[in-house]
């Protein structure tokens, strides 16, 4: 029903129900957001309001999360820098190996066998040591995006 045919007690409701609804329906949303273990400064002292000692409970924590990050790196560090000598080492004996008994073959007359038996043995090194080659090119440059799209995204 139109307005203009209302009764006056009725269009003033209809106007205080309008102007409700325009209210209601406006919001306002806020978002922060921080990248690392530690809250801005800001937060933090709202924290230390909230309890006395939650700030320095906070940085503790955060210290011990980065000592713990850095014992892991150092693990991993260490165990691929001995993965990595283990496999030069395993390559030397399997070339050694391959070029003496092929020696052999040689010696007692089964050129095919030695042919055969050398080739193998090297084949089967080289081949290993470039594909590990492009595996570790691939993941570098994986992390390469990864680290530059992050730093996009960071960027204001």
């Amino acid at each position: 029903m139109p307005d203009n045919f209302l009764p006056e007690k009725e269009k003033k409701q209809s106007d205080h129900t309008d102007e409700l609804q325009a209210v209601a329906t406006q919001r306002f949303t806020a978002t922060a957001s921080y990248y690392g273990p530690i809250p801005p400064a800001s937060e933090m002292a709202k924290y230390e309001d909230i309890q006395p000692g939650m700030a320095d409970r906070i940085m503790a924590m955060a210290e011990k999360q980065s000592e713990h990050r850095q014992n892991i790196e150092k693990i991993v560090i260490t165990n691929d820098a001995r993965k990595s000598l283990l496999g030069v080492v395993f390559a030397f004996i399997i070339c050694m190996s391959c070029l003496i008994i092929a020696g052999l073959c040689f010696y007692w007359d089964k050129n095919g066998l030695g042919v055969f038996i050398s080739s193998f043995g090297l084949t089967s090194v080289v081949g290993t040591f470039i594909y590990g080659t492009r595996s570790n090119r691939k993941e570098r440059e994986q992390k390469t995006k990864m680290m530059l799209d992050h730093q996009k995204n960071e960027a204001p």
